[in-house]
């Protein structure tokens, strides 16, 4: 009798308003409990970042499914008391929005991850907690970079410095950077979880000189090491942008310190020169779509700029090409050939 009670207490208090999203990505309708032992706090929380919370070496925390398990007097009583509000309002007091939150939907793991262990672990965003290096303004480390030409991932020297707006890298002991990239112009892509690239961090770049788009791509040895740099290459761009001057609210925000793809994934092209079907890679950037041979390539094999219908833009059920596969669409382009 009593374990359904506090049950059922547990289900209505999931419902109340902070409650019904979860603590960590704001999803919907959490249905497991997180019961920080050393703050006596709890939060309800989605089962993705309950996974976090769940991930080894987390001895902070108890996690508890609101529908399977069972809750004592104590726990209802602690969850009563304390609830996502008031534990977000102790756990994130000084939040800094350059240390992206993870979100509902193609959130990577590790970044889940380690919003977690920055918010229970290490309290990052807590009062009182030490100055993150991330937020200095300077970084240097070594980091696998993945080879323009080739599949080997060879570790090179990162430097990042805002008062430079550069980041730049450096090949053995050499003291002149291979490549410097100006911050302002770097969009910063941590690598989805389907790549299975561990660690892993895309770095978009234009090159004015190639005119054409450069995609770096590199690993940390530890997810906290890629996501201290992804970080600190946020917070130098919002600087340098004077973000952090204007009033955009925390998403918008976000997204002009880096903006997340789109969508990403495998399709099957075809094009006016050749009517077979190859498979290619394809990045929706904003209005910039993008198409690679393989997800890892240095350069795209184009990349189209769209626009409106009244510019000629089209997109189209079906094609006139002759294929197999039961889903097509079309794409035109004003300037290409039919």
């Amino acid at each position: 009798m009593a374990a359904e009670r506090n049950r059922r207490a547990m289900e209505q208090l999931a419902k109340q308003e902070g409650n019904d999203r979860c603590a960590e990505c704001r999803r919907e309708n959490p249905d497991w409990v997180a019961i920080v032992q050393n703050l006596n706090l709890g939060v309800f929380v989605c089962t993705d970042c309950c996974g976090s919370h769940r991930a080894p070496g987390r001895t902070y925390v108890r996690t508890k499914s609101i529908q399977l398990d069972k809750f004592d007097d104590d726990e209802v009583q602690l969850m009563m008391a304390s609830g996502n509000r008031k534990s977000n309002a102790i756990l994130e007091e000084h939040y800094h929005p350059c240390f992206k939150r993870p979100s509902s939907e193609r959130c990577p793991r590790v970044l889940r991850d380690q919003w977690v262990t920055a918010k229970y672990q290490r309290h990052d965003f807590k009062d009182g907690s030490p100055h993150p290096s991330y937020l200095t303004g300077s970084k240097s480390g070594d980091l696998l970079k993945r080879e323009k030409s080739g599949n080997k991932w060879n570790k090179r020297l990162f430097e990042l410095s805002e008062s430079d707006n550069t980041l730049r890298y450096y090949v053995g002991k050499s003291e002149v950077p291979k490549e410097t990239l100006l911050l302002t112009e770097i969009n910063a892509v941590l690598i989805e979880d389907a790549l299975e690239i561990p660690n892993g961090m895309h770095l978009m770049y234009y090159n004015a000189r190639e005119d054409r788009t450069r995609h770096f791509y590199v690993r940390g040895t530890t997810g906290q090491e890629i996501i201290e740099w992804y970080v600190a290459i946020r917070h130098a761009r919002a600087k340098r942008l004077n973000l952090y001057a204007t009033e955009l609210d925390e998403n918008r925000l976000s997204m002009k310190m880096s903006r997340d793809f789109i969508k990403t994934g495998h399709l099957w092209k075809t094009g006016p020169k050749d009517n077979r079907f190859q498979k290619r890679w394809f990045i929706l950037d904003q209005k910039l779509l993008y198409y690679f041979e393989h997800p890892l390539d240095a350069h795209a094999l184009n990349e189209i700029v769209l626009g409106h219908t009244s510019e000629g833009f089209q997109i189209s059920e079906g094609t006139t090409a002759k294929t197999t596969k039961a889903y097509t669409m079309s794409l035109t382009v004003p300037g290409t050939p039919n």
